[in-house]
Parts: structure tokens; sequence; C-alpha cells
């Protein structure tokens, strides 16, 4: 196993993996500033006749080496918050300010924390806008906007986000699947089928015995509307 897979195995959160970067950079600088810099005026100093111990310049190395793992470990694993991913980012500006440019895996794991993050802000939007199932003969415009709700519910990347906030995109869903199923008419025949495929999706874990009268009083109705049109 590498040392970047040792350390991600050691450490299971991200503020643990934050600590072990601090602290691995603290040993590096330390070290680099002080024996380190030391030995290195000592030469300087006495010329061409200087002796210098190589064996610093290989533990310099190392502790470059393991700090520069820790880093990657911390800035490539999913932030827990934003505040943690504004840690990331400013961390990024100044470690990177000299070089050429910020390196690819960095960018691709700041820009999935912001990404997530705004993802997680919708959701919290798109559950407030749930509410319980209503009862009694809805409009066409009423499937409207259970089917936009369940749709952009369905579509919430949840990987990744709180707890909390998981729990809230599955419990609404779950609402709006049971408004779009129950109390909503399917009002042409593409409707019914979304209803079926939520009908199919669920039927694993039981499907409940007031979704089979829906969807038989959606088939009798559309299909009698036909039958009249014919």
């Amino acid at each position: 196993m590498s040392v970047l897979g040792k350390i991600e195995a050691a450490f299971t959160s991200w503020a643990d993996l934050r600590a072990a970067f601090e602290k691995a950079r603290s040993a590096e600088q330390a070290f680099d500033s002080g024996i380190y810099a030391d030995a290195i005026i000592r030469a300087e100093s006495q010329g061409e006749h200087a002796v210098f111990d190589d064996r610093l310049t290989n533990i310099s190395d190392m502790l470059t080496d393991v700090r520069v793992d820790a880093e990657d470990a911390m800035a490539l694993t999913p932030a827990p918050d934003v505040a943690a991913a504004l840690y990331k980012i400013e961390y990024a500006r100044t470690r990177w300010k000299d070089a050429d440019g910020m390196p690819e895996d960095w960018w691709a794991a700041v820009l999935s924390d912001l990404r997530r993050f705004a993802g997680a802000e919708a959701a919290v939007s798109l559950v407030a806008a749930v509410s319980s199932p209503k009862s009694g003969e809805l409009t066409p415009a009423d499937w409207s906007h259970a089917e936009g709700l369940y749709r952009s519910l369905a579509d919430v990347e949840v990987e990744g986000m709180p707890e909390t906030i998981r729990a809230a995109v599955d419990h609404a869903l779950c609402l709006t699947m049971n408004h779009l199923v129950e109390a909503a008419p399917a009002p042409d025949v593409d409707a019914l089928i979304l209803k079926m495929e939520i009908a199919r999706d669920c039927s694993d874990a039981g499907m409940p015995s007031q979704w089979w009268d829906v969807l038989e009083a959606d088939v009798v109705r559309l299909v009698g509307a036909k039958e009249v049109a014919a």
C-alpha cells in the first residue's frame, strides 16, 4: 500500500486528515528552518572545504514526501462542510501560487466539494417545497407540479451530503411519490407510465394496496376516454 493509501486508511475523517497534514507540515518546516538551515549556513561559511552531511538532505526529503502525501489526502478527500471546503481553497491558493497551476486532481476535488454543497442547498429548497399529499381530485396543473418535484428530487445526488439532508431528501421523495401516485390522477398515458414505473421500483418493498386502486382507476379513466373519443 502506498504512503497515501496508508494515511487514508489510518484516518477516518477529514478533520483527522487535516490534523495529520498540519503536523507533517509543521515537522517539515521546523526541520528545514532549524537543523537543516543551520547546517547549510555552516557549510557555506566553511567555503570549499565544507563537509555537509547528506543524511540531513535525506531527512528533509523524507519529511517533504510525508507532507505531500498528507497534503494530497487532505485535499482530495471530500470536505464535510463549507468551512472545510474554504480551508482547502485557501490552502491551495497559497500552495500553488508560485507554480504553473494547481494540479487537475485538486481542481476536481475542490469543484466536487462546491457542486456537492450547491446540490445540498438546492435539495433543502426542494424539501421545503414538498407538502403533505392533498386529498380529492387534482387538476392537471397539480400533476405537473408534483411531477416536477418528483423528478427534481429523484435527480438529487445525495452521495457525500450530510446525513440529515440525505434523510430529508429521502423522506420528501417518499411524500412526493405518494402524492404523485395516490392523489394526482394521471392526465395522460405518459403520466400513467410514470406511475407504473414508480410502482415497479417500489414493488420489492411491497406496493401499498391503495396504489393498485389508483392505477386501476387511471387505466379505466384513460382507456374509457379513448373509447368515447373513438
